[in-house]
Formats: structure tokens, C-alpha cells, sequence
């Protein structure tokens, strides 16, 4: 663990970024969509490097890490790794060791993610209900041969189970 040597920093030694969009916009969307798939890690270093290395808006790219983190079922550290990157990056400024700093808040965020996103899910499903939105639910009963499912589609409704014989059961 402790001889691993350290991550290169994209666009130094010799290595291109031409290869990357060079509009903002298209870079933070880039750099979304690489959260959204694993091992990622080494494009995220390198879609922030490019964003930074244009002179993009570190601002609109922190959002975008933000936005990035608050989409997962992140963990307190993760957090805390972006919340202490940004800080870094704002007493750093727009430096080289600035820029390496959120370099390497991407990388980790990237190699947490994609998460399972139910927090996501559940906040979704939450704000549909509150707009009397409608969400079909199913209650089973797993005693055998006592009961069957009853559906419902409306979130008022009540869900109730219904006594089967045990040839319906079966």
C-alpha cells in the first residue's frame, strides 16, 4: 500500500488531452457521465485536468463535483474529501497545486462511484407521493398457504390480503 507510486497528473510528461472536448459544458457532462460507470478514475483525472488546464471555471467544475457526490449513497468521508478539497483548492487557488488538489478529489470520487443511488431513488419516490403522483406497491405475506397479494397503484390506498385456499396458494 505504501509503495504504490502516485498518480501521474494528467497533461504533464508528455501526456495529451486533445483527445477531450475543450468546451466547458461538454467537459463537465463528460466528467458526469464517467461517474456514472466504474473504473472511470483515470478519466475523471483527466476530463478535470483538461477543464482546468483550458482555464474553465474552477466554480462551474466544483458544482459539477458536487453535483457528481450528492447523486450517490456517499459515505461521510466522501464528503469530507470534497468539502476539504475545495477548501485546499481555495487557499491554493488556481495553481498547479490547486489544480492537482481537485485532480484528486475527482479520482476518489470516481472510484467510489457508481454507488447503488437508492438515497436518490427514495428522494425521488418521496417527491412523486408529495405531488399525489401515483406508485404501485405489493405487500406478500410469506406464511405459506395463508394468504396471496393484493396490489394497489395509489399511495391512499389500503393494501390488504385476501385468505386463498391452499390449492391457490400452491
Amino acid at each position: 500500500y505504501l509503495n504504490v507510486p502516485p498518480a501521474r497528473i494528467p497533461g504533464e510528461g508528455g501526456a495529451q488531452l486533445d483527445d477531450l472536448p475543450a468546451d466547458g459544458e461538454l467537459i463537465r457532462a463528460a466528467l458526469l457521465d464517467a461517474f456514472d460507470r466504474q473504473r472511470q478514475v483515470d478519466l475523471a483525472a483527466r476530463l478535470v485536468a483538461r477543464h482546468l488546464t483550458l482555464g474553465h471555471s474552477p466554480q462551474a467544475l466544483i458544482a459539477t463535483l458536487a453535483r457528481a457526490l450528492l447523486r450517490e449513497d456517499a459515505g461521510f468521508h466522501a464528503y469530507q474529501m470534497l468539502e476539504a478539497g475545495v477548501r485546499q483548492f481555495t487557499a491554493w487557488g488556481d495553481t498547479d497545486e490547486g489544480r492537482h488538489i481537485l485532480i484528486a478529489v475527482a479520482r476518489y470520487l470516481a472510484a467510489h462511484s457508481p454507488t447503488e443511488r437508492a438515497a436518490l431513488q427514495t428522494a425521488d419516490i418521496a417527491r412523486r407521493l408529495m405531488r399525489g403522483g401515483e406508485l404501485p406497491v405489493t405487500v406478500y405475506d410469506y406464511r405459506p398457504n395463508l394468504f396471496t397479494a393484493h396490489q394497489t397503484t395509489k399511495s391512499s390506498d389500503s393494501v390488504s390480503l385476501h385468505p386463498c385456499s391452499t390449492r391457490e396458494a400452491l
